[in-house]
This record gives structure tokens, sequence and C-alpha cells, in this order.
């Protein structure tokens, strides 16, 4: 029903903003459907918690094993969660413990996603293909394994920025069939038995039936280390060729014991002793085999845990028994962790994943956008603003603790890889403007904060997935350094996030002038032009003093203040660019329209910037290189253009030609 004056009555109004959230939320939220059959095997919760703190060296620094999971699952489908159509839903955890325990049933998870048809066919399997693109198991993909890898190894000689689309696709699937192939692998040695009844010999070394695993023939490898050079030296009490012939028994014993560990290369669980304190790496299975023959006793503590990892693939079928050795072997490799002082956050880390703090923000801010409409139909309400503002801040702090929670685990500054510039941008933009309407009190700023933590939350969530990489690396020596990373990076990303803030006030003040938005309304533009023109004050500020920072950096490590590499071009621009639009109000040159038409340029220099010259593959910040990207680049730079076009026919129009009159 319609009033007199032409509104919706707020009863109505609040009933479809609650359906509205209500919709919005079931498209959101997971969804699980409570009579769903989980076919694929499964955990309980306590199995999946216990097995999620093993702590596990991957990409140079130690990490949870929810973790390693986690962006193996993202590598290879593509999200967080498998949704395997016969097998049912499994998280990260489910999947690899379904992947090292119960192999046979996992190669029959479709988890690989291939993007295109024409991939399936270069390897001979077009008669498999159901729709252009697609999820595979390995027992689908297997038949073409050989062709696949005989093509990989053409394209991986080529370099990635010249391989075409579908090379680059089957580069990647034959990665990620390699990665598959070698979890699967991690635990086929538990499933075998040395035969240490081979000689005489190594029968009396071994006389017990449980000593016959390769755990028992490591805890002994210096006295069978012994028995092969006793072997290998003439002894007049035996012939020659029953020495020879126990020789090569215990010979074949180590290569098939070499062998079959050997495999086993990718589970980097076991920490070496404090004794080894020299030792950075922790040891695979395959590790482990060699150290057992060349440090002796030091490695004893690492093989028991061995010994509690093969007698886990036994206890696979009984949960109750599988539940308490699995936590004996994560309490061992956690007390080797400890005592070398590198176990650290890997709790931490796991709850930080579980809670899903970004996540979250992101379902937040969703909410808080579509809640901005209640604000532009009410626009006398203080209950409309309150109910804006409420998901909005909550989402901010979930996004803060999130990006604090990264510090300490990682014991950096907020910001050090490309990634966490999504996370801290969006945090200061979406601050920012909060601030700017606690002072303003026009709700645009309120609704730019919901719109641009919704924006930056889904590109963070999108490059997180499309990298398919731990997110929170080990750095390489240039970036290694905490002052700097808190300084000049901090810096330069509060100046790229003003100048964003100011490039989407700069819309607002367009479109309102072009479409006739209170038109009438001289002290409305006023004040969104006093606003703009101070967030780009804001951004000249620190991105001239983060790029001063940058160079004093630079002839730190580099010994040299400037070289006009792509990326000190960049800030080089914003900073010239920014001073250009301040010199050029304060001369009477440009208004508030001009102001506003400059800022969307600055908004596409700062992506340029930020993302651009990352693509140009050259210079020393090449470190950032991300494939992929120049299509959204380009889109986005195309409708910059296109608003700034508008803006240009805005003062053609004459509308911004009053501005001199009222200022």
């Amino acid at each position: 029903m319609i009033d007199p004056r032409g509104m919706t009555r707020p009863r109505t109004v609040a009933s479809a903003t609650l359906l509205a959230i209500l919709m919005l939320a079931a498209f959101t939220l997971p969804v699980v459907a409570a009579d769903e059959e989980q076919k694929a095997h499964t955990w309980d919760q306590e199995t999946i918690d216990i097995a999620s703190s093993i702590p596990i060296q991957d990409g140079g620094r130690i990490k949870p094993l929810s973790t390693f999971a986690r962006f193996r699952l993202i590598a290879m489908c593509g999200k967080s969660t498998l949704k395997d159509p016969e097998y049912g839903r499994m998280k990260p955890m489910h999947w690899l413990l379904n992947v090292l325990f119960f192999t046979d049933e996992a190669r029959k998870y479709k988890v690989f996603v291939v993007q295109s048809s024409d991939v399936l066919d270069a390897i001979g399997l077009a008669d498999t293909v159901r729709k252009k693109r697609d999820s595979y198991s390995y027992d689908d993909l297997e038949p073409g394994r050989a062709k696949l890898f005989k093509l990989a190894g053409e394209y991986g000689r080529i370099q990635p920025k010249n391989r075409t689309t579908v090379e680059r696709q089957i580069y990647n699937l034959a990665f990620n069939i390699r990665e598959f192939e070698r979890l699967a692998g991690s635990l086929r040695f538990a499933h075998r038995h040395p035969d240490l009844k081979a000689s005489p010999s190594l029968a009396a070394l071994f006389p017990r039936p449980e000593d016959q695993r390769f755990s028992a023939l490591l805890l002994k490898a210096t006295a069978v280390r012994k028995l092969t050079e006793s072997l290998q030296r003439p002894d007049a009490s035996r012939p020659d060729e029953e020495r020879r012939a126990e020789l090569a028994a215990v010979t074949k014993v180590l290569r098939e014991a070499e062998g079959s560990l050997g495999m086993s290369n990718m589970l980097a669980i076991f920490p070496p002793s404090v004794s080894q304190k020299e030792h950075s790496e922790w040891m695979a299975p395959g590790e482990l085999i060699r150290s057992a023959f060349t440090a002796g006793p030091s490695v004893a503590p690492q093989i028991a845990l061995l010994g509690a990892l093969e007698e886990l693939v036994h206890l696979r079928g009984d949960g109750n028994a599988f539940k308490q050795r699995l936590l004996s072997l994560r309490d061992g490799v956690r007390e080797l962790a400890e005592k070398r002082g590198e176990y650290g956050n890997v709790e931490l880390e796991v709850s930080f994943y579980r809670v899903g703090y970004f996540t979250w923000s992101l379902v937040l801010f969703i909410i808080s956008f579509v809640l901005v409409a209640l604000c532009w139909i009410l626009p006398r309400s203080r209950w409309a603003s309150l109910a804006t503002s409420v998901p909005l801040v909550i989402g901010l702090g979930y996004l803060s603790i999130g990006i604090t929670l990264r510090c300490i685990i990682r014991a950096r500054p907020p910001v050090s890889t490309l990634y966490e510039t999504f996370l801290f941008i969006t945090a200061v933009a979406v601050l920012s403007a909060l601030l700017i309407e606690l002072m303003n009190r026009r709700r645009i700023a309120l609704g730019l904060a919901a719109i641009l933590g919704m924006v930056g939350m889904f590109l963070a969530n999108r490059y997180e997935i499309k990298e398919a990489v731990d997110t929170m690396p080990s750095l390489g020596a240039v970036l290694d350094t905490n002052f700097w990373l808190a300084t000049h990076v901090t810096t330069i990303a509060i100046g790229y996030s003003a100048g964003l803030l100011a490039a989407a006030i700069a819309h607002v003040y367009i479109f309102g002038k072009l479409f006739g938005l209170r038109k009438n309304d001289s002290q409305f533009y006023r004040s969104i032009g006093r606003v703009l023109y101070g967030t780009v004050i804001y951004c000249l500020f620190f991105s001239v003093l983060g790029t001063l920072l940058g160079g004093v950096w630079a002839n730190e490590s580099w010994g040299r203040f400037w070289g006009w590499d792509p990326k000190e071009n960049g800030a080089l621009m914003i900073c010239l660019w920014t001073l250009a639009m301040v010199h050029a109000h304060r001369g009477g040159y440009i208004r508030d329209l001009g102001i506003a038409i400059s800022s969307v340029f600055c908004g596409i220099i700062v992506a340029f910037s930020w993302w651009g010259v990352n693509l140009l593959n050259v210079g020393l910040h090449t470190y950032g290189f991300t494939h992929g990207i120049l299509v959204s680049l380009l889109i986005f730079i195309g409708l910059e253009m296109v608003v700034i076009a508008l803006g240009g026919v805005a003062w053609l129009m004459g509308l911004g030609s009053t501005e001199a009159v009222e200022q």
C-alpha cells in the first residue's frame, strides 16, 4: 500500500527488508540437508580435531595439518569444501584423512575440476566429457594419465605467461594429479611388511612377530648397518657363498625399505630432536629412513612416531582405538616441536580457520548492503541507520580480529602478501567511511562502507581460491623485515585505501549530479565535496609518506633510493596526480565536480599501481606477479573511463557551474 506522500508504509518496508535478509541468508550461509546420505567414510569430530592440530612443515613454515589439507583441496577442486554428487560433502580434514587411510575410496571422489572439455580431448578422454566444465575423479582421469604428464612436461618448458589457456589448464591438472598421488602414497609403506626373516642374521635381530614393520627396522638401523658391514668382510668361519647370499638378502630388504618409505615424502610431520637443532627441515618418512642409518639413536623418538603412523593404518576400522593412537601421535609430534620452540601458534591457526572470520565478515557486509536500502527508503529513520550500522560494525570487527590473529600467527605486520592487501585495504576503507559518517551524518559514507566491505571481501575470497596457495607463506629475503613491512608497506596500503575511497565518493557525486539526485540541495553537494577533498588529502599524505619510506628501504636493500622500477613509478603516479588535484583545486582551476572526475581517474592509477604493474613481470617487485587478472583489470578501467565520461557530460551540461557561486 502507498500512502498519500508516495512513501511505502514502514511496516511493509520492514517486512520486505526482513524477507530480503532471510532470502540472502539462504543463499549465503551453508545449508545442510537433515536427511542427506553421507556415503564417504566418516570421522567423528574429536578425531577431526586431533588430526587438525598435528603440526606439519610445508612451504617453509610450520602449520596445522588442517591448513595443509585446506589449500591442497582448494588447489584441486577450487573450493574449501568438496561436494561430491555420490559421496557427499567433505571438509578438508575429512577429505585428507580419507585420502590417507581409505585411498581406494578417495580415488573415486570427483575432486579435480577440469575447466574445459578441450583438456580431456587433448589427453584422449573425449568420451568421458559430461559438460564443458566439470569435476572428475582420479579413476576417471587415470586412463589419460600418461598423455597428460607427457603434455605437461612439454608445456613445463614454456614460460607461464606464454602458455595458452588449455596448456595452462593441462599443466595445472597434471600438477594436481601428481599431488594427489603423493598424498595417496604417503602411507603406502604401512600396508607392506619388510621380510625381516629373509636371513638368519636378520631373524636374530627381529625375533618377535610384531617386529615385522619398517619402524622396527629403523629402530635397529645401527645394528643392521653393522650386520651389513660384517657380511661384506670375508669370514673364515662361514662359506663365502652363504655369506654373500645372506648379504644379498639383507641388501634386498634395505632396498625395499628405501623404496617403500621413499615414496612418502610429502608429510613432513617429524621434527628433528633438540640435539639436531642445526637441522631446520622436518622429516617425512622418506627422509627418516636416511636419517636412521646416518644419525642413529638420535632419531629414535621420530621412529617411534613412525610406528604410531603404521599402527593407524591397521586401526583405521576401529574408531576409538584409532582416535587414541592418533592422539598419541599428535602429542608426540607436539612435544618434539615444543622442545624446538616450533609449535608456536598451531592451535590458534586451527581455530582461526575453523571460525571463518573473513567469511562472516563478508556475510555481514552483504547484510549491511541490503539494509542500506532501508536507509534510502526511510531517510529520516534513526532505526534504519542503526540497523545498517550494527552488521557493518560487527563485520568490521570480524575482519579486524581476523587480521590481528594473522599477525599473531605469523609474527608479522598486517600486510606482507598481495592477499593481505585486500584484507587491510578493505578494513581501512570501511573504518574510514564509518568515521566520515560520524562526522558527516549524510548516510552516503555508510552506504559506501557496506559496498566497499562487500566488494573487498569478495575479491579477497576469490583471490584466495584462484591462487590456491597458503596465504600465510614464509617470506622471501627482501621482504623478511618487520620494520619496513610495518612502515612502508602499511603506509602505502593506507594510501591505496584512501584513493579508492575517494573514487567511490566521487561516483556518488557524479551520478547524483548527472541524474538529478537532490538537485536543489546545494548543501548536500557541498558536504560531499568537502568529504571528497579531505579524502584526497588523506590519500596524498600517506602516498607521499609511504613512497619516501619505500625509497629509504630500497636504499638499504638494493643500494639506491630510486630506480624507476614499475612499482615505484606507480606510487609516484599516485603522488603526482593527487598533488596536481590539490593544486588545481586550491588555484580555483577545478571545483568539486572536477575533483570528483579526477578522483575517479586516481582510482584507476591506484588499481594500476596495486595490480597492473604486477602484470609486467619486470623489475625488483616481481615477487607480486599474478597471472590471469588482466581481463578483470581492463574491465575495471573501462567502466571507470565510462564514469569519467559521464562526469564530462555533467560538466558540459553545466551541472558543476554553480559550484563557484555557491562556494
